[in-house]
């Protein structure tokens, strides 16, 4: 039953890779959610996915020409893309964020995804912005977290290369 929605989660990945996030404007008109968010950084937080303006693998790995396919999510061992769809519905490292903010549905799929991202429902709103909000901040903990202890593993390796450049040097 795991592999099969392990199959079925790549699957949604991949196909949601394929729809533009453009989808979420519609019509031109001012989006309900600049208005409904009164703060400055629930509002950045909810802009920041719907434009794909955001620090996901998904955009971050364009910048280093890093195949789609590669740019796997480094917080959860499902071996995935770690798309929009990714971060707001299935990465089990928000779980804990998700049951508090985003309306239980049984399978995750990519109306609900768009539903959540252009709702004009206030409590909706409202609680997607705050999941993307403490979410972000989550990951990017967890980044600096996996930063650190990768530079506390390379510490020995660094000092062996500067003992051994000091050494040839002489």
């Amino acid at each position: 039953m795991i592999s099969i929605y392990r199959v079925g989660v790549q699957l949604l990945t991949v196909l949601q890779n394929l729809i533009p996030i453009s989808k979420f404007k519609t019509s031109f008109v001012r989006e309900p959610y600049l208005h409904i968010l009164k703060t400055d950084n629930l509002r950045k937080h909810m802009t920041a996915v719907r434009t794909v303006s955001h620090k996901l693998e998904i955009e971050t790995g364009r910048y280093t020409n890093t195949p789609r396919i590669d740019r796997k999510c480094k917080l959860c061992s499902m071996n995935v893309v770690e798309s929009e769809f990714h971060f707001l519905l299935i990465c089990p490292k928000y779980n804990i964020l998700r049951r508090l903010y985003v309306p239980h549905r049984a399978w995750p799929t990519l109306q609900y995804f768009h539903k959540l991202l252009s709702s004009e429902n206030k409590k909706t709103i409202i609680n997607t912005a705050k999941f993307i909000m403490y979410a972000t901040q989550c990951r990017d903990d967890a980044i600096i977290q996996f930063v650190i202890m990768s530079l506390n593993t390379c510490k020995p390796i660094l000092a062996e290369t500067v003992y051994t450049i000091t050494c040839d040097a002489s």
